[in-house]
């Protein structure tokens, strides 16, 4: 099955809860192309999802509002499923 763009994020922002990454770190972590890693990582930012941490090696970790967005994701999609 193809992963949404929805599951693509939640799955970045569980990965990003546990440790902070690296683009590349994302990008070897979810076995995504760097096109759609960075696009989803901004919109993360852009969103206050993620944070970014560092200036010249930036790392992302999950915010609490990211972490909270993905835990109400997660309980949507499992819902969907139960029916």
């Amino acid at each position: 099955m193809r992963r949404t763009h929805f599951m693509v994020c939640a799955s970045i922002i569980k990965a990003l809860t546990s440790e902070s990454m690296s683009l590349n770190g994302v990008v070897m972590h979810m076995n995504l192309n760097r096109r759609l890693a960075r696009l989803c990582i901004s919109e993360l930012v852009t969103s206050q999802f993620v944070s970014v941490e560092g200036v010249g090696a930036v790392r992302y970790q999950a915010t609490e509002k990211g972490v909270d967005w993905c835990n109400r994701y997660s309980a949507v999609i499992a819902e969907l499923r139960r029916i």
